[in-house]
């Protein structure tokens, strides 16, 4: 399985995602939907993190991270996949 691994910045600066590459038509279609059906998908692309949750705790899913460490990770995969090798 192929991964891209995510540092995020500011705030979150030391937290990492590590997701899949490559996602299937079903998720880039949920990835497109409405704000929670986008975050569930996200999350099927999540290999491993180390996101702390909004107490400071390791958050046991990225969902249970603040939505702004999410976003940052949604924005920042977007972007690594374009400016990878055959993405």
């Amino acid at each position: 399985m192929e991964t891209v691994k995510i540092d995020l910045t500011g705030a979150y600066a030391g937290q990492t995602i590590t997701m899949r590459k490559k996602i299937s038509a079903r998720v880039l279609i949920d990835l497109q939907g409405e704000p929670a059906t986008q975050f569930a998908a996200f999350e099927k692309l999540v290999v491993e993190h180390t996101l702390l949750d909004l107490d400071g705790n390791p958050a046991e899913s990225i969902l249970d991270a603040p939505v702004e460490a999410i976003t940052q990770a949604m924005d920042k995969w977007a972007a690594a996949l374009n400016t990878l090798p055959n993405a």
